[in-house]
């Protein structure tokens, strides 16, 4: 399992991404050397100048298996390159046809149906069996793509903060495997000035929603 990094970042006054109040961040590659994050978790200060919702940018390796090299074999089976043979089948066709056996001024008061069949000799074709080339994945390997994902951080239920005033929260993420870009995220609220919860959301997309219990503040 990969772990990583969430946030590189932290919404304070005293650093331009507080000064910015930036709705956009992106991490870069994750598990990279050069990459923001590095680590597993992150420590995401909010003040009075983060914005109400902020959205970050990920991306995350998986790795998937590919054919680095066909091979050629023969196998025994039906194959068009066989050829065809062709028999004859018997089949049945049958038309039903209404005719009027009771008139009465004119008009048909009753009908009755009739059915009438033949058979006819109809050509088959059926594959032959022979021995056949055949192409198959004589090696198999990984290659590596990368996956943008988004997360967003909602705080716009929460209560304004004064100047000077931070609130902190433990983030952390983590990749179910090297195969998948299937993610979890955990979130804890470290200390806050109202009490505050916070909750993973991932239907439809992944957020973690920030929810203050008074949101407004004497």
């Amino acid at each position: 399992m990969k772990f990583w990094i969430l946030l590189g970042c932290v919404f304070a006054s005293t650093s331009a991404l507080g000064q910015t109040q930036p709705k956009e961040i992106h991490l870069g590659q994750l598990g990279k050397k050069d990459a923001v994050p590095n680590s597993d978790q992150v420590i995401v200060v909010r003040d009075h100048l983060t914005s109400k919702k902020v959205t970050l940018y990920l991306d995350i390796d998986y790795d998937y298996e590919v054919c680095l090299r066909e091979g050629t074999r023969m196998v025994y089976g039906q194959d068009a390159s066989c050829g065809y043979d062709t028999h004859y089948e018997s089949r049945e066709t049958c038309t039903t046809t209404e005719t009027c056996d009771v008139w009465k001024n004119g008009e048909c008061r009753s009908t009755k149906s009739e059915t009438s069949c033949s058979t006819e000799s109809v050509p088959v074709e059926v594959m032959r069996s022979c021995y056949y080339p055949e192409t198959y994945c004589a090696e198999t390997g990984t290659e590596t793509q990368t996956i943008s994902r988004r997360l967003f951080l909602k705080f716009n239920k929460m209560h304004e903060l004064r100047t000077g005033e931070e609130e902190r929260f433990h983030i952390s993420g983590r990749q179910s495997s090297y195969d998948s870009f299937s993610t979890t995220f955990d979130v804890k609220v470290l200390n806050a000035v109202e009490k505050t919860t916070a909750k993973v959301r991932t239907a439809f997309n992944d957020r973690i929603v920030f929810k203050s219990k008074n949101r407004k503040r004497k």
